[in-house]
């Protein structure tokens, strides 16, 4: 495990911190459409991604707090191939 940091800084906001470490799990809702939740090993879901499909950009979730409410929308990183242009 990793050494929790002295003074912690939350990215998106304190609400979603605890004060120890915590187990989650990944579970896929359907494999079709890439909707997936986040819950810790009791089971209890903490956050849930949902993918948006009307959209130019592809791959691009929604993260939801257990209530619905949008907290931060995630892409993929673009990587450009070097190699190919050398």
């Amino acid at each position: 495990m990793a050494h929790p940091f002295a003074n912690p800084f939350p990215i998106i906001g304190s609400q979603y911190c605890t004060p120890s470490e915590q187990e989650i799990v990944l579970v896929f809702l359907t494999l079709a459409n890439g909707d997936f939740v986040v819950a810790d090993v009791n089971g209890s879901i903490k956050f849930i991604a949902k993918e948006v499909r009307r959209t130019l950009a592809p791959n691009l979730r929604i993260i939801h707090d257990v209530a619905g409410n949008p907290i931060v929308t995630m892409k993929p990183k673009v990587q450009a191939n070097i190699d190919s242009c050398l």
